[in-house]
């Protein structure tokens, strides 16, 4: 009896143990199930934040039509990266170009126009067509990188039809206008014989690593990168001594009232004086500039003999160039 109470208390103690291990086991299998849903949870947030910064980082762009998926996906500048590299930019050169500063931010040029937008709305910068620029005291003009950007194949055709009031032999006067600088590139295409008198170094560039008939006046003075040209009053001074047969001039804005205006008064005086100094005065300039007004006036419309532009007058300088007899030729896209 006493054997048979013993092995039934060992079967019960065994029986004890195996249900206290299987609590064990249970519990270690609930914890080890807490602890791989926490890392779940861990590995989840993690994938989630780097999706975020993904989002922040690339640009998910359609794959080209040539099957070539190494442009996609290229990594991108955080905003304010972008926002700090083109304040740089623009600082050190006073304007950016859009089309520049997509390739070297490697982002769209939409992206970048929404940059410039953003930029100036926090006063960092002035947009205009095709780039922004950093505005300078007393100075509204654009540089002439960005004015050369703009409208390029209008003043092609404008110059184009100025060129045709050229005769063989003629003293010219071209002022520093990226529409003046498209004349003297059709000049030179023209292989015209003449005296041409400038106080802009891009035309003076243009000439001075070619054989041509053309005979280089360049009128001196203080030097003005904005414009890459002279203007001061030895600039108009040095243009008193010349008497073209043709001047052509291309300023900011015109209007019917008060004439043609410009951004800078030295820029101004060496039109005034281009124009007094020339037996046929042309002003050609681009249907954008008959609306409002630069700050510095400089000279009456009536004394334009030609107009040279790309699409019809507005009726009130219809009306006045009839009235004075001014001649106005349209020479449309």
């Amino acid at each position: 009896m006493k054997r048979q109470d013993g092995q039934k208390a060992t079967e019960t103690q065994n029986k004890c143990q195996t249900f206290t291990q299987n609590i064990h086991l249970k519990r270690a299998k609930v914890n080890i199930q807490k602890d791989n849903q926490t890392k779940v949870q861990k590995i989840k947030r993690f994938a989630e934040s780097i999706d975020v910064l993904s989002l922040l980082r690339y640009d998910k762009q359609p794959v080209p039509e040539s099957g070539n998926a190494a442009h996609c996906g290229v990594v991108k500048m955080l905003k304010i990266e972008r926002h700090n590299l083109i304040d740089q930019e623009i600082r050190k050169a006073g304007f950016v170009l859009v089309p520049e500063l997509s390739e070297r931010l490697q982002c769209s040029e939409e992206t970048v126009r929404r940059d410039l937008k953003e930029m100036e709305k926090a006063g960092k910068l002035v947009r205009t067509h095709g780039g922004a620029y950093l505005v300078e005291k007393y100075d509204k003009g654009y540089p002439i990188e960005l004015r050369k950007s703009y409208l390029q194949h209008t003043k092609e055709k404008l110059a184009e039809a100025a060129v045709r009031e050229i005769r063989e032999n003629d003293v010219v006067m071209l002022d520093s206008s990226t529409t003046c600088l498209a004349i003297a590139e059709a000049i030179l295409a023209r292989e015209l014989n003449i005296t041409l008198v400038t106080n802009s170094l891009a035309v003076c560039n243009l000439f001075s690593g070619v054989n041509s008939g053309v005979n280089l006046v360049c009128v001196g003075g203080t030097f003005r990168r904005r414009t890459l040209s002279f203007a001061d009053p030895n600039t108009v001074e040095a243009l008193r001594r010349y008497y073209a047969d043709c001047a052509f001039v291309s300023c900011p804005k015109v209007n019917v009232e008060f004439g043609l205006s410009d951004n800078h008064i030295s820029e101004a005086n060496v039109r005034r004086q281009m124009l007094c100094n020339a037996q046929r005065k042309v002003l050609v300039i681009d249907h954008t500039k008959f609306e409002g007004n630069a700050n510095i006036l400089f000279d009456g419309l009536e004394k334009i003999g030609l107009i040279i532009t790309d699409q019809r007058l507005p009726e009130a300088f219809e009306a006045y160039a009839s009235e004075k007899g001014i001649e106005v030729r349209v020479c449309p896209e």
